[in-house]
C-alpha cells in the first residue's frame, strides 16, 4: 500500500477522517536520522469496508453514474 505523509494531503484525509474512513498511524523513521517521525493516514477497519463495498459496485452496470454523483457514505 502506498503511503502518504499527511501534511501532503491534510484537507481530504481530514475529510475522510471526519467519516471515520481513516485513522491516523505515526511512521517512525530510520534510527540515527535526525528527523521526527511521519504521521500518515491508515484506513480504518470502516474505511476498508467501505472500499470494498464500492469495489463490488463498481462492477455494476450503473457505475458511471453511481461514480460520478457526490459521495455519500453509509451512516
Amino acid at each position: 500500500m502506498r503511503q502518504i505523509p499527511w501534511v501532503k494531503k491534510a484537507k481530504t484525509f481530514s475529510q475522510l477522517r471526519s467519516l471515520n474512513l481513516l485513522i491516523v498511524a505515526r511512521q517512525r523513521v530510520a534510527s540515527g536520522s535526525g528527523r521526527p517521525d511521519v504521521e500518515i493516514a491508515a484506513l480504518s477497519e470502516r474505511g476498508k469496508s467501505e472500499f470494498e463495498r464500492l469495489i463490488r459496485r463498481e462492477e455494476g452496470d450503473d457505475w458511471t453514474a453511481y461514480g460520478r454523483a457526490p459521495y455519500v457514505g453509509r451512516p
